[in-house]
């Protein structure tokens, strides 16, 4: 393979039309595909939302995990028990009429998955850092409905709700995706799902969707769907230069309109297909 080719202007304007940043892609073979991908499918939206036909926003989780530490940094499981808090079955701590909710972060996010990772069973010693690794569920874990991921920070509901009201996160649902993503390395380089609307921090950023709760949840179907696609994850992988998928990237990434998607399909109604299997794919637990 030959690791020199051209790039023009003209193909900039498809591939990376936000920024015109040239892709990394590791060959002339890889940059073609991606050129023709992108001949065949649009961006997901522009910078200035002149084209945005999804109606989509770009947030970084709900709270910064640096700045806005002091909201939840005491918040953990020792500290809230040692204060006398219960715990129920859905991980929310109870103490004194407050609730406070799991705090999630992208390492908990996988494929569709919601639950992927876990800090049950990982020592104190372990837990906290900045590389701090998680667990994985057991089979009997996913295999129970109820059963939910444990965090390592909790935050007040009622900040919760005043971070949901700022972000203009207020559905039940949320879709969200990894920040941290190894092109090279990761068996996928996006890991993106719906979970419940619960309080996120920066590592895993979220798609908002802007339009009323009735289509926004079938957009969201249909997102749970394309970005578990093959041809989705493999032009991320031509684009992304280190071990982030930063909002520029999710701009560019490329997405078919609702429009196209409606008039390509083959199948009666392009809803009716994708529709249920996307559902099948989707187990969100439960909602405030």
């Amino acid at each position: 393979r030959t690791k020199i080719f051209n790039v023009t202007v003209s193909d900039l304007m498809k591939i990376n039309p936000n920024d015109l940043s040239v892709p990394p892609s590791l060959s002339s073979k890889d940059y073609e595909l991606l050129r023709h991908i992108h001949t065949m499918h649009p961006t997901l939206r522009s910078q200035d939302e002149s084209w945005n036909p999804w109606g989509i926003h770009y947030t970084q989780g709900h709270i910064n995990s640096a700045s806005a530490s002091k909201l939840f940094s005491d918040l953990t499981s020792e500290n809230l028990l040692d204060k006398g808090a219960s715990l129920d079955q859905n991980e929310h701590f109870r103490l004194e009429g407050q609730e406070f909710l799991p705090l999630y972060e992208g390492k908990f996010i996988g494929q569709v998955n919601h639950r992927f990772g876990t800090f049950e069973g990982v020592s104190i010693q372990n837990r906290f850092g900045t590389k701090a690794k998680p667990n994985y569920p057991s089979e009997s874990q996913y295999a129970n409905p109820s059963y939910e991921i444990k965090p390592r920070y909790w935050l007040k509901k009622k900040d919760a709700l005043d971070v949901f009201d700022k972000k203009g996160t207020n559905f039940s649902w949320l879709f969200s995706f990894r920040d941290v993503c190894r092109a090279i390395v990761d068996a996928r380089t996006v890991q993106a799902c719906v979970l419940p609307q619960l309080p996120c921090v920066d590592g895993g950023p979220l798609l908002v969707f802007e339009d009323n709760p009735h289509s926004s949840a079938i957009a969201a179907l249909f997102f749970n769907a394309l970005w578990s696609s093959f041809i989705l994850d493999y032009s991320a992988r031509q684009k992304i230069p280190g071990a982030h998928l930063t909002k520029a990237i999710a701009y560019q990434l490329p997405i078919p309109t609702q429009k196209t998607l409606k008039e390509k399909f083959l199948a009666s109604t392009v809803l009716d297909f994708v529709g249920p299997r996307s559902l099948e794919l989707t187990y969100v637990t439960y909602s405030l």
